[in-house]
């Protein structure tokens, strides 16, 4: 049977497997009921956004994702239905965003915002305040981003995990930027008892380590960066080499030649399943020739930042 449960199962499902949870909705096309064709087509255009990310075409998909969410949009105006289309708003502020059209982004959050409100939807002004704060955060309004994100904690139940989790982070990251690295720590603790995966645990650490490092205590950023190393050595290839690096680096300006050697050793673990991405197993490769300088290592640190940016990164992920 058609439901409601079923569309919001395959809205989780498509992170881990969206191809499948296209096909999936596809299939059960002709039994979506009229109440609810806008969600339907607002997961089918989310769907298409993650495929994109991991797609060579991914201006084709995100212009599909695009089209189907609007289309959502459409339907939920159609059926006065605030609660989906501020839903819907949402999820084309992420396909903006995905295009780099923050300031776009920006807008359809803020419009989100508004139905809400009319709606009286607490949970959901929280949600897309949390999406404000983000786009704040990136077109560099950081005070705004602030506001936008303790107005959000001020909404959201502690039963939005995910929503509070990052609001926490994302505060981390606004505090880091401004110098307030006292209160970037405490945000960052305040996120540990919400943390949704592994993942979101070893990007919190990542963090931890760069608030660390900028207030000078290399000790504790070594000690956080050790975790991130082994925690993504079981998760993404790419970022574990990544993280290694950084260790490396942080030892290395800490006077700990011999550690950073042995960091480096591990390191060798990865370059041979890292062999789908020539340019990081080739970082690392020359990680491991001649001298370990500070250099040399900020210089491989570089050429592993710029492979993050392409889509090709995706397939490190373990398992993928």
């Amino acid at each position: 049977m058609f439901d409601r449960s079923w569309l919001e199962e395959m809205d989780r499902a498509r992170y881990e497997d969206p191809a499948g949870t296209l096909e999936r909705l596809i299939t059960r096309r002709l039994e979506v009921q009229p109440r609810y064709q806008a969600l339907f087509f607002g997961v089918c255009g989310s769907t298409l956004r993650v495929l994109a990310g991991r797609s060579a075409k991914i201006e084709q998909q995100l212009n599909q994702a695009k089209i189907h969410i609007a289309f959502g949009l459409w339907i939920a105006r159609k059926r006065s239905d605030g609660l989906a289309a501020a839903d819907l708003l949402l999820r084309q502020s992420y396909v903006c965003a995905d295009r780099g059209e923050v300031g776009a982004a920006l807008i359809d959050a803020e419009r989100a915002n508004a139905i809400f409100e009319r709606c009286r939807s607490r949970p959901g002004r929280g949600q897309s305040l949390v999406d404000q704060g983000r786009y704040l955060y990136y077109l560099e309004r950081t005070d705004e981003a602030i506001e936008a994100f303790d107005q959000a904690l001020a909404l959201l139940p502690e039963t939005a995990m995910k929503f509070v989790f990052t609001a926490h982070q994302s505060l981390g990251f606004c505090f880091l930027r401004t110098g307030e690295y006292r209160a970037a720590l405490e945000h960052c603790r305040l996120a540990e008892s919400m943390i949704p995966s592994r993942w979101f645990e070893g990007k919190l650490r990542w963090l931890e380590a760069r608030v660390h490092e900028a207030s000078s205590d290399l000790a504790a950023a070594e000690v956080s960066l050790g975790l991130v190393f082994e925690i993504f050595r079981k998760l993404h290839l790419g970022e574990a080499a990544l993280a290694a690096v950084e260790l490396i680096r942080i030892q290395i300006l800490q006077g700990k030649a011999n550690l950073a050697s042995a960091t480096c050793q591990q390191v060798t673990s990865l370059i041979i399943p890292l062999g789908a991405n020539r340019v990081v197993a080739a970082a690392l490769v020359e990680l491991l020739r001649g001298e370990l300088t500070l250099g040399r290592v900020q210089a491989v640190k570089i050429r592993i930042e710029e492979a993050r940016e392409h889509r090709e990164w995706h397939s490190l992920a373990i398992g993928s």
